[in-house]
């Protein structure tokens, strides 16, 4: 998993909650890394799923509300790092159609080996669009903090609906997401 995802992780981390608890999961943690990320690296999925955990275990909220959260932080540091993605989709539908094929492809020639999750558009109208989100991490809440804030930073307020659906290709979440009325 790319460094910045773990850099931004524990940024949030002290944000919400001080930099004792950044120390306090750290050294709750045995991380090959110590802790210590850049974000061009590249670290073990199993590192930041292990900071969650302990993360979740001291401070008592739950996953899905964290990872929503940072889903926020991250995306706040994706749109200045890299507004020119936002800037060319315009919208956030847009945008959501271009993940896959566009900046996934960008992402993959930088980093070869990063390993992303799928969201493919599989029905989209004026008003509503079914994105189907294929990841063997279980990151869904994290996905879908992304997409709400990606809805902020596009001004389309949208409500956020998610379902564990299967198919030939195995499991994934498919998030509806309808536009709201002004």
């Amino acid at each position: 998993m790319k460094g910045i995802v773990f850099t931004e992780f524990l940024e949030f981390v002290e944000d919400q909650m001080g930099p004792d608890m950044v120390d306090t999961i750290i050294d709750d943690c045995e991380l090959s890394t110590g802790g210590a990320y850049t974000a061009v690296g590249t670290y073990p999925f199993s590192e930041l799923r292990d900071l969650l955990l302990s993360l979740v275990k001291h401070s008592g909220a739950e996953p899905a509300v964290l990872l929503r959260g940072f889903g926020h932080k991250l995306c706040a540091t994706f749109t200045t790092g890299y507004a020119r993605y936002f800037d060319a989709a315009g919208s956030l539908f847009d945008f959501l159609g271009s993940i896959d094929d566009h900046i996934h492809v960008e992402v993959r020639k930088l980093y070869p080996d990063a390993e992303l999750p799928s969201m493919r558009i599989a029905e989209r109208n004026a008003d509503r669009l079914a994105l189907d989100y294929r990841s063997e991490r279980g990151l869904e809440a994290l996905a879908e903090g992304l997409i709400e804030a990606t809805s902020a930073y596009y001004r389309e307020p949208v409500a956020v609906r998610s379902a564990r659906m299967s198919d030939a290709q195995g499991e994934f979440v498919r998030f509806t997401i309808e536009r709201k009325a002004a």
